[in-house]
C-alpha cells in the first residue's frame, strides 16, 4: 500500500503588488498512471526574501460540506521553513538549488518557478486525523518593525491510498 497526497484546485487569494508579483499555482499529475500530484509555483518578488518572510500554514479539515480549522499549525521564518520544515523542505530545497549558485537565504529579488513540489508522504504519520482538507498559506514581510501582508493562496489536499493499480480514498 502506497499512499499519496491529492492537491487540487489551488488559488490565490491575495497578492500585495509592492512586493510581489506575477503569483500563480497550479496543481497535475503528469499522467493517469502516475497517482502523484505535482505542484507549480511561480512567483516575482521585488524584495529580498530571507527570514524577514514569516509563513503561515492553517490545515482546515472537510467535513459536513464544509471547512473547519484544525489544530494543525505551521509557523516560521522563511529561511528556517526551507531548512527544517520535514513537509516541504526538502522539495523547496531542490527547486531553490536549481535556481540559485547561492542555496542560502537571504534571496536576491526576482521571478522564481518552483517546479515539481510534491508532499513526501513518508513525512505524514498513519496517524494524522485529517484525510481530506484545504490548506491555507499567509506570507507577510516584516521590514522595520512593520508587518505587511504579501500574499495569501489555499489548496485542497486528500490523503488516498493505493492498493495494485486501483486508489481508493482513506477515510
Amino acid at each position: 500500500m502506497v499512499t499519496y497526497i491529492a492537491t487540487e484546485r489551488p488559488r490565490v487569494l491575495f497578492i500585495n503588488q509592492k512586493f510581489v508579483r506575477n503569483v500563480s499555482i497550479i496543481s497535475r499529475r503528469y499522467s493517469r498512471d502516475d497517482p502523484i500530484y505535482y505542484i507549480n509555483l511561480y512567483v516575482h518578488p521585488l524584495v529580498h526574501t530571507g527570514n524577514n518572510v514569516s509563513i503561515d500554514i492553517y490545515f482546515y479539515e472537510f467535513q459536513a460540506n464544509r471547512y473547519h480549522r484544525t489544530y494543525v499549525e505551521l509557523h516560521a521564518k522563511m529561511c528556517d521553513f526551507i531548512e527544517t520544515s520535514t513537509l516541504f523542505g526538502d522539495t523547496l530545497k531542490k527547486a531553490l538549488a536549481s535556481q540559485f549558485d547561492q542555496k542560502k537565504c537571504p534571496f536576491p529579488p526576482g521571478p522564481r518557478l518552483f517546479a515539481n513540489l510534491t508532499i513526501p508522504v513518508k513525512s505524514i504519520p498513519d496517524s494524522f486525523p485529517y484525510r481530506q482538507g484545504r490548506l491555507y498559506c499567509n506570507t507577510s514581510l516584516t521590514n522595520n518593525g512593520a508587518t505587511t501582508r504579501l500574499a495569501d493562496a489555499s489548496i485542497d489536499l486528500e490523503v488516498k491510498v493505493t492498493t495494485g493499480n486501483k486508489f481508493i480514498n482513506k477515510n
